[in-house]
């Protein structure tokens, strides 16, 4: 027997608040991305990757502005971009299997129907500390790559770049 229309309703929108509920300012997921979100993949022929980021502003309930999580920095960065690598400890953060890198100097954006779409509350991690996402979003302000547009359009612009 096939659920009735209230159940398929009362679903979609208990769905829609649990989203709600997530998205927070600093909060971890891990999903798999593309280059639609910058994201390059790993090997050739593959258009995807799983990546963890860390949610760091909202535009107007359409994109989710993320910072990008790796394992490592990116030697081919230049020094500029590399300075933009903000260190967490595996000690400090369940989430993660070794050290790893919030990449501060762009924001990269995903749309909130395709985050919908792959929300689930096992890929939902506790938030970055208050003193970590503090220094990092100091350091996004700092990215030459983040422009005072960017800023404003995922409400980070307190005038202090």
């Amino acid at each position: 027997m096939s659920p009735a229309l209230g159940d398929l309703l009362n679903n979609s929108e208990k769905r829609e608040n649990q989203i709600k509920e997530a998205l927070d300012i600093g909060r971890v997921f891990k999903m798999t991305l593309s280059i639609e979100e910058g994201v390059t993949p790993k090997n050739p022929g593959e258009t995807t990757r799983d990546k963890l980021f860390v949610v760091i502003g909202f535009d107007n309930d359409i994109i989710i502005g993320v910072l990008l999580i790796n394992s490592k920095v990116n030697r081919n960065l230049p020094n500029s971009l590399k300075d933009l690598q903000y260190p967490i400890s595996a000690v400090d953060y369940d989430f993660l299997r070794h050290n790893s890198f919030v990449d501060c100097s762009s924001i990269k954006p995903i749309k909130i129907e395709k985050f919908k779409e792959q929300f689930d509350w096992k890929n939902s991690f506790s938030p970055i500390k208050k003193d970590d996402l503090e220094l990092i979003i100091g350091a996004v302000k700092e990215s030459p790559s983040v422009t005072p547009k960017i800023l404003k359009r995922f409400g980070l612009d307190d005038g202090s770049k």
